[in-house]
């Protein structure tokens, strides 16, 4: 029991929640619910950075999963957190590194969203991403300066497209397929580089998780295993919907 405590412990000290730097100027507007799936175009989510300046549109959800680096599975709490976009635009020094902003964003979340939480170990069923017989089909190309993903209409009105361009890492693929799989997706495929997708699947008009990617997944030389391990989650104690004013 006392081992235990203390893995608990040494794991809880990852997302503690110490006193963190602050964004210079920042300001939240709640938007709405977002667009998860659909034959049009979804509206791109997500954070654009500057040298002293980052714009977010984006769920509570997403902004806890980058700042505290965890998973979507390793976020609970209620379900607006996953579903109502926000607009953050904020200041900080310029030269300010990306990890020391995410540490400001934690601060924001508390400080406009009154966000707390704890922590806890829980053994879930995933799926691992893994190579399939006769190895990966992806096109590597050269890291670039910029890249996106989203979802979009395919060739036909009942397809759909998974398309990453210029390139992307198979972490942003990975990510995606967090939905559609039910349940958490692990990359260990063994590929660092950066990969041209684009990745069509029929579209099933009741499916909003958007499945159907998974039987395309052989096409492009990968395939999910399923397995059970342990991971640390942060459990939401408290959070509002509505940030405090700007």
């Amino acid at each position: 029991m006392r081992l235990a405590a203390t893995i608990l412990l040494i794991s809880g000290l990852l997302w503690a929640q110490p006193q963190e730097p602050a964004f210079d100027v920042a300001t939240v507007k709640h938007v709405g619910e977002s667009i998860v799936t659909g034959p049009s175009a979804p509206v791109m989510m997500g954070c654009q950075w500057e040298p002293a300046r980052v714009r977010c549109h984006s769920q509570i959800a997403s902004l806890m999963q980058s700042a505290y680096k965890a998973e979507p599975w390793q976020v609970q709490g209620p379900d607006w957190i996953q579903t109502e976009l926000y607009d953050i635009a904020a200041t900080m020094p310029d030269g300010t590194s990306r990890d020391t902003a995410w540490l400001m964003m934690r601060k924001l979340l508390a400080d406009r969203f009154a966000l707390k939480f704890h922590t806890i170990q829980k053994e879930f069923p995933i799926y691992v991403l893994i190579a399939a017989p006769g190895g990966a089909k992806l096109k590597e190309v050269e890291k670039p300066a910029k890249f996106g993903y989203g979802i979009k209409a395919g060739h036909a009105d009942d397809s759909l497209r998974f398309e990453g361009t210029p390139g992307i890492p198979l972490s942003a693929f990975v990510a995606y397929l967090h939905g559609p799989a039910g349940r958490p997706v692990i990359d260990e495929t063994g590929l660092t580089g950066y990969y041209a997708f684009d990745v069509e699947w029929i579209r099933d008009p009741s499916d909003r998780k958007n499945a159907g990617i998974l039987t395309t997944l052989g096409k492009i030389g990968l395939k999910l295993e399923t397995r059970k391990r342990t991971y640390d989650v942060m459990v939401i104690d408290n959070a509002v919907k509505e940030p405090a004013e700007n």
